[in-house]
């Protein structure tokens, strides 16, 4: 939702439903509906929704740190709704991690998509969820005396593709003075995921930072290895005139240091977030052909058997950057297959999307190394790599339009599938 929505939402809020976003956003200072007339009880909540909107960019922007900016929305929300616990968690893949909870038990507490929770719940169903007061102990969500009598809500927000919360508050008010708490109500529902949403832009600003200042480590040290590897690389050269002999292996080190180059400069363009597309027809066949050949090799040695399955014909997209993310794909089966096995790297398509995949007989992943898939600089069981393999697989395919889908379980092996638009946009 952009910002104009947020303020659209708002303002519609402000209207409609002023009678009980009058009395939520009066709790804080004691104003009530019933304490004003109609037209200024208007007035009055629409200014209460300007500084609280204002609080919150005030906030988010000062948070340095994705738990900073989880604990103000937390604050914020239980502030405008009157809430007396809530919890923030992030959703990752099937797995409702808590990032910031105010309050015990099932708040501060894991779940899964789907369980007898009522987040879990609530993000199966992708909508929102309110339990009047006395209705906690009959799902099982009860934990202590406290929150069976308090009402409670749980509610999936949707900040982009690829990040979504389920904030779950207890115990509403009723923003009248020795009244106990009441349910949650639609404004509530309304008010908490604007400023959810208002909150989106500083996650994304924060990842921004953070890979901003690894690209400036990288761009200080790339500069001096590049130097050192041509060095190396025209020495190669010299060798290879003086003795001709040897041109093999001279090969073989221009070769690798190519390699090391593009390697630092994909470190670099990875933390810059350089993302130019030179995007271009490509028959499938010839271009698998042509990854698979590449690696045929090293996978022999590794006792893989190497397949091809080409079900499609052609796409648009950049040969180079594909081949990357593809190449790092097929690296990563290779190291799941310790005692050998077999790869498959298949074409397939669709009216709209082409599926580029790799598919190994490998050990699988872990739940926990399946969470962390595609965070930067994260290797599990590796000696060697920077830890960008997947990061890089995900930002070639998101730059395209696309998305990186997994499959995986322990035990029966892992298949990753870049999907393309079969188009460039």
């Amino acid at each position: 939702m952009s910002l104009a929505n947020v303020g659209r939402r708002l303002s519609v809020l402000a209207g409609g439903q002023m009678g009980e976003l009058a009395s939520a956003l009066g709790r804080g200072s004691g104003q009530t509906w019933s304490s004003c007339k109609a037209s200024d009880s208007a007035s009055a909540a629409r200014t209460e929704m300007l500084r609280l909107m204002r609080r919150a960019a005030e906030r988010f922007t000062a948070a340095q740190t994705e738990e900073e900016l989880y604990r103000a929305l937390l604050e914020l929300v239980r502030e405008a709704t009157g809430a007396g616990a809530g919890a923030v968690h992030r959703r990752d893949g099937e797995t409702l991690v808590p990032s910031a909870h105010y309050g015990g038990g099932w708040l501060r507490e894991s779940h899964e998509v789907g369980d007898a929770s009522l987040p879990g719940l609530a993000t199966q169903r992708h909508c929102p969820i309110r339990v009047v007061r006395g209705g906690m102990a009959q799902r099982g969500w009860l934990t202590s005396a406290e929150d069976d009598d308090s009402s409670a809500l749980s509610m999936p927000v949707d900040l982009d593709r690829d990040r979504q919360l389920i904030i779950s508050l207890l115990g509403g008010g009723t923003g009248l003075p020795g009244t106990p708490r009441g349910e949650f109500t639609p404004g509530d529902i309304e008010l908490v995921e604007a400023l959810a949403v208002q909150m989106g832009p500083h996650l994304r600003r924060l990842e921004t930072e953070r890979l901003a200042s690894v690209g400036q480590l990288a761009g200080s040290m790339v500069h001096d290895f590049k130097n050192s590897v041509l060095i190396i690389r025209g020495a190669a050269e010299l060798c290879g005139r003086v003795a001709p002999e040897t041109q093999r292996f001279v090969d073989l080190i221009t070769t690798e240091s190519d390699r090391m180059v593009e390697m630092m400069q994909e470190l670099l363009d990875f933390a810059r977030g350089n993302r130019t597309l030179k995007v271009q027809s490509v028959s499938l066949r010839r271009f698998l052909a042509e990854v698979a050949e590449a690696h045929r090799a090293v996978l022999e040695r590794a006792q893989i058997e190497l397949l091809l399955d080409i079900q499609a014909e052609s796409a648009a997209f950049d040969p180079l950057q594909v081949d990357r993310a593809l190449s790092n794909l097929i690296a990563n089966a290779r190291d799941a297959m310790p005692e050998g096995g077999t790869l498959t790297l298949r074409a397939a398509s669709d009216a709209q999307f082409v599926y580029l995949s790799v598919q190994d007989t490998g050990v699988g992943m872990s739940p926990e190394v399946r969470k962390r898939l595609f965070e930067p600089f994260f290797t599990e069981g590796k000696v060697k790599g920077t830890g960008l393999g997947t990061a890089i697989v995900q930002r070639v395919a998101e730059g395209h339009g696309g998305q990186v889908e997994v499959l995986t379980a322990e035990g029966q092996g892992t298949t990753m599938t870049v999907c393309l638009p079969l188009r460039a946009n």
